[in-house]
């Protein structure tokens, strides 16, 4: 194998491990956006993840979802979140998020996430 080709598939494969969960995750959260169920969750906890994406941080969002049969499950969605809006993510605010009902951990949040009501 010559060294150009250890190159090259050195390269690919840092593409695919430095790309591919990131590319992953966006594919999973595009189909809970496009086939989920909406439901109201209630925010548990906020927390930053120390990573920034566009320079806005990613946080870990906890959360509670309540499904329309009124049945509680938790949840938790890792997100970029601009700083503009972060402050109106706190503990007990409820805001609107997606679920896949055959795996209710699937759950997403639109980048345009609404609050239903303020506590």
């Amino acid at each position: 194998m010559s060294e150009t080709s250890i190159i090259f598939l050195v390269l690919i494969a840092g593409f695919a491990i430095g790309l591919g969960p990131v590319l992953w995750g966006q594919l999973r959260r595009g189909r809970v956006l496009k086939k989920g169920y909406s439901a109201p969750a209630r925010i548990i906890n906020v927390k930053d993840t120390g990573r920034r994406h566009n320079r806005n941080p990613v946080v870990k969002i906890n959360v509670v979802v309540t499904d329309a049969a009124g049945r509680e499950f938790p949840g938790q969605v890792k997100m970029p979140v601009s700083v503009v809006r972060l402050p109106g993510l706190q503990p007990g605010q409820t805001i609107r998020v997606k679920y896949l009902p055959g795996s209710p951990a699937s759950i997403a949040i639109d980048d345009n996430f609404e609050f239903t009501d303020s506590q």
